[in-house]
């Protein structure tokens, strides 16, 4: 039976050299958590200044993209129905983004979604 000489190195560590490799753990991985959470914020700012630019662009390059990812068409079962669920994902998940950064954008976006549903008949009613 062969040694785990890792194992046993950390047994005979004492309780404050125990202490201080897991603070140091620790603190690296609170820094890892404290970077992700500044480039999410960021994120989200510079999609609310992209989102409120007055030209319309942001909103009018947001919607391409999210028509293009199938936002508001039903999913057909065929042979292409996982890459359109994929697709369709990706588009929520941009939603929530935009939700999150300018709620009132999203609200807009819903609203227009919803308008073209009605006005193309895919109400399935």
């Amino acid at each position: 039976m062969q040694t785990d000489t890792e194992l046993q190195g950390l047994c005979e560590l004492s309780e404050t050299e125990l202490s201080r490799l897991l603070a140091e753990d620790y603190g690296v991985e609170q820094a890892r958590s404290a970077d992700a959470e500044t480039r999410i914020i960021s994120y989200l700012q510079d999609l609310r200044e992209v989102l409120r630019l007055e030209s319309g662009a942001g909103v009018r390059v947001l919607r391409m993209w999210l028509d293009e990812a199938c936002m508001n068409n039903r999913l057909a079962r065929d042979e292409h129905m996982r890459e359109r669920v994929a697709l369709l994902e990706y588009a929520r998940d941009r939603m929530a983004d935009v939700a999150l950064a300018d709620p009132v954008c999203h609200v807009r976006l819903q609203l227009q979604f919803s308008q073209e549903w009605a006005a193309t008949g895919n109400s399935g009613m």
